[in-house]
């Protein structure tokens, strides 16, 4: 069984500098409706695809919350399968944590890992290597011009291609 823990312990585990991924399994709808700062969304529909990508390391204390339905118990069942093995869920889900006095933020353009890593003085934190690559390592679909820039440059620069016919109407 995955342990409970209370708002106020999540709060210092939030602020202690130790390593720790606090976890929003609602959909995202209800993440950026509110949602306790610092935390990260990643809905049950996409779990097992994404935790491995947002969370590398098997070993982080996990915080999974949820509106108190039993979707962060079900999501702790699937990242125990998938090998992590310090999970913990939010007592009482979203609603927990307002009823211990902290906020919600609403929204989802909050400060990022990287961010905190900057406002805590690091040059930079672990690098990932991303699965798209640049744009400039595609392949362009014309013939290159060293001046020109290419097809893929200016689709990604303009939004579409600009060297398509345009209508003289």
């Amino acid at each position: 069984m995955v342990k409970k823990i209370n708002a106020k312990q999540v709060k210092n585990w939030v602020s202690d500098n130790k390593e720790i991924s606090f976890i929003d399994v609602r959909e995202i709808g209800q993440h950026s409706k509110g949602h306790p700062f610092f935390s990260i969304s990643i809905p049950y529909s996409i779990f097992e695809i994404r935790l491995l990508e947002l969370v590398p390391n098997k070993h982080v204390r996990i915080v999974l919350f949820d509106n108190n339905n039993g979707i962060a118990i079900l999501a702790a069942k699937h990242a125990k399968l998938m090998g992590y093995n310090n999970i913990s869920i939010l007592e009482n889900g979203i609603e927990g944590w307002l009823n211990a006095g902290f906020e919600l933020f609403d929204g989802i353009n909050v400060p990022s890992p990287p961010h905190m890593l900057r406002m805590a003085g690091c040059r930079r934190g672990p690098r990932l290597r991303s699965p798209l690559r640049r744009a400039s390592a595609l392949p362009s679909t014309r013939p290159h011009h060293p001046t020109a820039p290419s097809l893929v440059t200016r689709t990604l620069l303009v939004g579409r291609l600009t060297s398509s016919p345009t209508s003289s109407a």
